[in-house]
C-alpha cells in the first residue's frame, strides 16, 4: 500500500496559476514537436527518485593482461 507524501509549505508556495500554465504551454509544444499527442501509449512517467546519476560499480570483472619488454 502507498501513502500520500506531505507537501512542504514552501513547495506548495512556489506552485502559482503562471508556474502551471507554462508547464502546460511546454509540454503542449513538446507533444506536439514529437507527435505524441495521439500515441498516449509512447508517453511514460518517470519518478527521479530511484535514479543515481553517478555509476559506481562494486566490482569489475576483467582479464589479465602482461606486458613484456625484452
Amino acid at each position: 500500500m502507498i501513502k500520500p507524501r506531505t507537501l512542504s509549505s514552501t513547495r506548495a508556495a512556489a506552485v502559482t496559476q503562471s508556474h502551471i500554465d507554462n508547464y502546460a504551454c511546454d509540454l503542449n509544444a513538446i507533444l506536439e514537436k514529437y507527435d505524441l499527442k495521439s500515441k498516449p501509449h509512447l508517453i511514460y512517467n518517470l519518478d527521479k527518485t530511484g535514479i543515481q546519476p553517478e555509476h559506481r560499480p562494486s566490482k569489475v570483472i576483467t582479464g589479465v593482461s602482461f606486458h613484456y619488454e625484452g
